[in-house]
C-alpha cells in the first residue's frame, strides 16, 4: 500500500508540474499582459534587453518553447525524448538568431563588450582552425554562418571565414538543381518558406566576402522558384511552402513567423541590389495593413495572439519611414518583463498546418529585437 501511495504522490506531482502548471502559468501571463500599463523609458528598455541577450547568450539553458503542453503523456514522452534532442534544441536556428541579433547591436553601438560575449560563445562551436564542433545537418544551422562572416569583418580571424565556407559547402552539396532550392531535409519532396529565411541572409552575407557569383545566383534561384511556386499574386503573402514534385501550395499562407522567414530572405536581397522591388513593397504593403495596434500576430489578418517572434522579423525589415519608433518600442514594452526577456513568443512549428499553441520567451524574438534595435536611431 505505501508503494501505492508513493506512486500516486508521485504521478500527481508529475500531472501538475507538466500539464496543469504549465496551462495555468500561459493563461494568466497573457492576462497579465494585456491588463500591464509600464511606464516607458526607452533608454532603460534597451538596456535591460541588452543585459538579458548577454545573461542568455552567456548560458546554456535553452529558452524556447519547443512542445506544447498536450497533455500528461505527452509530456513525459516528451522528457524522454530530450535527451536525443538537446543538441538539436542547442545548435539550432534561435540561438544563432540571438547571436545574430545580440551581435549586429553591439557592432551599431560599439560596443566591444557585447562583441566579446558573442565571441566567446561562438567560439565554443569551432575548433582553433574553424571546424564546427557539432553535427552540421541542418539548413537551420546556416543562421551560424551569418554571424561567422560579421565576426571575420570585426576581428579578422580566418577561422569565423573558413566556418562560413564550411557553411556554404554544406548548402551547396544540398542543393537541388532540378528544382532550384536547397532541400530542407534529406527525403523530404516538400519545401518551407522557413529555407529562405534561414540561408538567404547567409548567401549574401557570405558573397559579400567572397565575391563569387555563383553564391549568390543559389540565393535568388531559391527566391526565384518561391515566387513562381509559393506566393500569392495579389497579396503577395508567402505560403508555408510547396511540393517539389506538383509544385502545390502547401500550409498557411498568414502563419506570422513563416512571414518573417521569407522577409528576412526577401529583405536581404532587396537591400544588396535593389532586387525584387515589386515582391517587396508588396509584401510591406500588405503587412502594413494587417498590423494590430503596431504589432503582428501568430497568424496576421485571423488572431489577435500577439507573437513576439512575428513582430521583431516585420520590424527588422520594415522601412523606417513605416514605423514610428517609439510607439513600437512602447508597445513592446508591455509585453517585456521586468529583466528584460521579450514575451509571448510561439513554440516550434511541427508541420504545415501544425502550428504552436504555446508561448514563451525565445532566443529568436530576443535576437530579431536587438538587431531592429541595431538598426534604429
Amino acid at each position: 500500500m505505501l508503494i501505492l501511495l508513493i506512486i500516486s504522490i508521485f504521478l500527481n506531482f508529475l500531472v501538475l508540474k507538466l500539464d496543469i502548471i504549465p496551462y495555468i502559468t500561459n493563461v494568466f501571463q497573457k492576462r497579465k499582459l494585456r491588463k500591464r500599463k509600464v511606464v516607458f523609458d526607452r533608454a532603460v528598455f534597451e538596456k535591460k534587453v541588452y543585459n538579458a541577450s548577454i545573461e542568455t547568450i552567456k548560458g546554456t539553458k535553452v529558452k524556447m518553447q519547443w512542445t506544447d503542453t498536450d497533455g500528461f503523456s505527452n509530456n513525459i514522452v516528451n522528457i524522454y525524448l530530450n535527451k536525443y534532442n538537446n543538441n538539436f534544441r542547442k545548435y539550432n536556428y534561435p540561438r544563432a538568431l540571438l547571436m545574430y541579433g545580440l551581435l549586429k547591436y553591439s557592432i551599431s553601438k560599439k560596443n566591444d563588450t557585447g562583441i566579446s560575449v558573442v565571441r566567446d560563445a561562438f567560439d565554443k562551436l569551432l575548433d582553433a582552425k574553424g571546424n564546427p564542433k557539432f553535427n552540421l545537418d541542418k539548413v537551420d544551422q546556416a543562421i551560424f554562418g551569418v554571424v561567422a562572416v560579421d565576426l571575420y569583418t570585426v576581428l579578422n580571424n580566418k577561422k569565423y571565414l573558413n566556418f562560413a565556407s564550411i557553411i556554404y559547402s554544406y548548402l551547396e552539396e544540398n542543393y537541388l538543381r532540378n528544382n532550384n532550392v536547397i532541400l530542407y531535409r534529406p527525403n523530404i519532396r516538400f519545401w518551407f518558406n522557413d529555407v529562405l529565411g534561414q540561408t538567404i541572409p547567409f548567401l549574401v552575407s557570405y558573397y559579400t566576402i567572397a565575391g563569387e557569383k555563383r553564391i549568390l545566383d543559389i540565393a535568388k534561384s531559391q527566391m526565384n522558384a518561391f515566387i513562381k511556386h509559393g506566393i500569392d499574386n495579389h497579396t503577395f503573402l508567402p505560403s508555408h511552402g510547396f511540393n517539389l514534385d506538383t509544385y502545390t501550395k502547401i500550409g498557411s499562407i498568414n502563419w506570422g513567423r513563416g512571414i518573417g522567414w521569407y522577409l528576412l530572405a526577401l529583405n536581404a536581397l532587396h537591400k544588396l541590389d535593389g532586387s525584387y522591388m515589386k515582391e517587396y513593397n508588396g509584401l510591406i504593403y500588405t503587412l502594413n495593413k494587417l498590423k494590430l495596434n503596431n504589432i503582428w500576430t501568430q497568424f496576421p489578418g485571423s488572431d489577435i495572439n500577439f507573437d513576439a517572434s512575428t513582430t521583431t522579423m516585420m520590424l527588422y525589415c520594415f522601412p523606417e519611414e513605416l514605423v514610428d519608433v517609439n510607439i513600437v518600442l512602447e508597445t513592446l514594452n508591455n509585453f517585456t518583463s521586468k529583466d528584460g526577456f521579450i514575451l509571448q513568443t510561439s513554440g516550434d512549428t511541427k508541420g504545415f498546418n501544425n502550428y504552436s499553441r504555446s508561448f514563451g520567451k525565445s532566443e529568436i524574438s530576443q535576437g530579431m529585437l536587438m538587431a531592429y534595435l541595431s538598426r534604429i536611431k
